[in-house]
């Protein structure tokens, strides 16, 4: 009975530390907080599994995005968690934030670079959303890619394009090229279609 209550606070404390030293591949700095749900070390080629991650960067006690995950493995050695589920929440200087839903992602543990796939869906801050099927998302530039097609809707318009740029902390995205734009009028009919080119914004 002992012997068991001492394995058991063993293994807890291992536990703990193996969370803690986790934590800190994951993190890096202290401009980062992690918040965790149940996480093991079992089942899984993975350093540990971890159940409602939760993560936030703020810079200078400015918060600059948060992200939540159903679950994550993180693979110290390599230096990547693996996400599912996920949804990103980007603050920007001009107004109210943009967020992002994904089906998985893969987290660079040093450089928070995110590449997100499956699924993706942008809502902007202004009502305007996105979705394509895979971005890439750089950490320190606050800058957002995808080569993918991308799918723009508004309120008034239907825009198809091929690539994404975005800027996270003001909020603000364009297309990058082979755009095709449907203009619709009061009624929702559409009062032109139109083929270009240029770069189209939506901010």
């Amino acid at each position: 009975m002992l012997f068991r209550k001492m394995l058991r606070t063993v293994l807890l404390g291992f536990l703990l530390v193996m969370g803690g030293t986790i934590a800190y591949f994951i993190l890096g700095s202290s401009n980062h907080q992690l918040h965790l749900g149940e996480f093991s070390l079992t089942n899984s080629d993975a350093d540990l599994n971890i159940d409602k991650m939760h993560v936030v960067q703020n810079t200078k006690g400015v918060r600059e995005w948060e992200l939540w995950a159903d679950s994550a493995k993180v693979y110290r050695q390599k230096g990547l968690t693996i996400l599912k589920n996920l949804k990103l929440r980007f603050y920007s200087d001009e107004g109210d934030p943009s967020h992002v839903t994904a089906q998985e992602g893969t987290m660079q543990n040093e450089s928070r670079n995110i590449r997100i796939s499956g699924n993706v869906t942008i809502l902007a801050s202004n009502g305007v959303s996105m979705k394509t099927d895979s971005l890439y998302f750089h950490s320190k530039e606050k800058r957002i890619d995808s080569d993918s097609k991308v799918l723009m809707e508004g309120a008034r318009f239907r825009l198809v394009g091929t690539g994404l740029q975005g800027h996270t902390d003001i909020g603000k995205y364009k297309l990058k090229e082979k755009v095709s734009a449907t203009i619709y009028g009061g009624s929702g009919h559409s009062l032109m279609e139109k083929r270009e080119n240029k770069l189209t914004r939506a901010n």
